[in-house]
């Protein structure tokens, strides 16, 4: 396995163990988010804006001379304060949806990863317990489980190789899943 995708099924099972905590992170993060868009919605409603002075009444120059639009100096700095307002608002929601979709990711990588961990061998299972679940080093785990340290790092690939392997059959059998979709229609 290379090196990224060992870092990557890793990132994994640390998020299996740490599931409920990152997850109430990212909640609370999107409620965050959904306050300061009530607020700009409420601004926007309430004309809730502080334009200068300079740009409150319109001086002769301006009663005398047409523009092209018909608006007021005032008039177009409260659209342009209204309309960086809305470019806030739809930012703040895509980073919602982005949040969401981390969210979403992160469990279904822990459903997995609940589905199949149950299969492995009971030391495999106390050993990913120690390493993602406690964030134990080998050394500490080889101490604990008076066990050689090059024990516990081959130990560990293998379970990151069967993790992967998860993953693989997983993705195959929802791929196998899409394609009968795809006949019956």
């Amino acid at each position: 396995m290379k090196k990224y995708e060992v870092e990557k099924l890793e990132k994994k099972l640390e998020n299996f163990y740490k599931k409920d905590r990152i997850i109430s992170s990212y909640e609370k993060e999107i409620e965050r988010l959904s306050r300061d868009i009530n607020n700009i919605e409420k601004r926007i409603k309430e004309c809730d804006f502080n334009i200068p002075v300079t740009y409150g009444s319109s001086s002769f120059s301006e009663r005398v001379q047409s523009s092209n639009s018909g608006e007021s100096n005032a008039e177009k700095e409260l659209m342009k304060l209204i309309l960086r307002l809305e470019n806030k608002k739809i930012e703040k929601n895509k980073e919602i949806e982005r949040i969401r979709d981390i969210i979403n990711s992160i469990e279904e990588d822990s459903f997995k990863i609940r589905r199949n961990l149950y299969s492995l061998k009971l030391d495999y299972i106390n050993l990913i317990e120690l390493k993602y679940k406690y964030g134990k080093s080998n050394r500490a785990i080889a101490i604990e489980t008076h066990m050689s340290e090059s024990t516990i790092s081959r130990k560990i690939k293998t379970i990151l190789k069967e993790v992967k392997s998860w993953q693989l059959t997983f993705m195959y059998k929802n791929t196998i899943n899409e394609i009968e979709i795809i006949k019956n229609i």
